[in-house]
């Protein structure tokens, strides 16, 4: 799959190299615009194929399935402690805090176990996690 997205990588690099060489090689309007037209329809064709390949959207380690629709409405920005940190409640309730600080970090979010305890509370201030028995919980009700 990598090899794959480098593949697309390397096309559309060429595809824009050659709009911008007729561009500099023509030097007029009907240049400019022919290039970027082959450059967007590029994007576009590469855009599709992408879409077909399996190709997961996952977090680092493959632990938690990003899904920002779900996160922003609750208004966590995906990629950020907190979000990572819902994510793991979510995927398993009733951990602990060092295991969810495990999770976390075996997720592939680098950050200090500091920050994500700070997360845990934070979300909790903000009533989307409710820890009963020092185990994290989604809120009922």
């Amino acid at each position: 799959m990598a090899n794959e997205s480098k593949k697309h990588e390397t096309n559309l690099n060429q595809v824009f190299a050659d709009a911008v060489e007729r561009i500099k090689r023509e030097g007029h309007q009907e240049g400019f615009v022919a290039g970027w037209q082959a450059a967007i329809a590029a994007i576009t064709k590469a855009a599709a194929e992408l879409s077909k390949s399996e190709i997961p959207i996952t977090a680092p380690g493959d632990a938690f399935v990003i899904s920002p629709g779900r996160t922003a409405e609750l208004g966590l920005t995906p990629g950020t402690t907190q979000h990572y940190v819902y994510q793991a409640v979510v995927k398993r309730q009733g951990m602990t805090g060092m295991e969810v600080i495990s999770a976390v970090i075996e997720a592939g979010h680098r950050v200090n176990p500091q920050n994500i305890r700070t997360a845990l509370f934070r979300l909790k201030n903000k009533k989307l996690l409710a820890a009963r028995h020092g185990r994290w919980f989604l809120p009922t009700g």
